[in-house]
């Protein structure tokens, strides 16, 4: 069956190809790792994506170094000690990822230990690509809008995602509010109660000193 497509959606989806060559989708974060320090860095990732990491630090021949990545459990999925490095795994379920640098120093040989400059970039992709897709035989530029279509299809499975992630967290919002608004009507109570034997007290004490009767 063979691929059409209009002029008009021929030509959207090239000016949107466009604007997306024209957007990097992954800065690079540069940051100094301290020796004898750890610094971890949060990625939330939906599902059915990978997620890739890429580093490279500064040589520091005194320092030993050890990067992990937690997963949405907390539990170690990938580890690495090198000063240089790329990584990419499948994430099936979405989640917080944690990746954390750990620079150790056991000794002091050349003086002070420096610190190091780390140059890192987080991304996530969606899983299913164009180019891995052996039967794909389209021209050119049919080949570049399919990628955009994966990619469309990418930011509204994110959306998706952060969507759940949002309803969530208003189902915690209105359950702290219900909670809040039982604790306020408690404290009513208490108080009236509470006015309620004051005043009797001082209507008695008042009785006794025979200021009313």
């Amino acid at each position: 069956m063979s691929y059409k497509i209009s002029t008009t959606r021929l030509c959207a989806l090239a000016m949107l190809l466009l604007l997306l060559g024209s957007i990097s989708l992954t800065e690079a974060i540069v940051f100094k790792l301290q020796p004898n320090s750890r610094r971890c860095f949060a990625n939330e990732a939906p599902s059915n994506t990978y997620l890739r990491i890429a580093y490279k630090l500064t040589p520091a021949p005194d320092q030993k170094l050890l990067v992990s990545l937690l997963g949405p459990d907390d539990v170690a999925v990938w580890t690495d000690a090198k000063d240089e490095a790329f990584h990419q795994s499948y994430n099936s379920v979405g989640g917080n990822f944690h990746l954390c640098f750990l620079s150790k120093v056991e000794r002091y040989d050349n003086g002070a230990p420096l610190e190091r400059v780390v140059t890192l970039k987080m991304d996530n992709e969606l899983s299913e690509s164009v180019e891995n897709d052996p039967t794909s035989k389209l021209k050119p530029i049919e080949d570049q809008l399919r990628k955009i279509e994966y990619t469309i299809f990418g930011i509204h499975n994110e959306y998706l995602y952060f969507k759940e992630k949002e309803a969530e967290m208003r189902s915690t919002n209105e359950h702290m509010t219900s909670k809040v608004v039982w604790i306020s009507v408690f404290v009513i109570i208490i108080f009236l109660v509470f006015s309620y034997f004051q005043l009797r007290h001082l209507k008695s004490y008042f009785r006794k000193k025979r200021m009313i009767d």
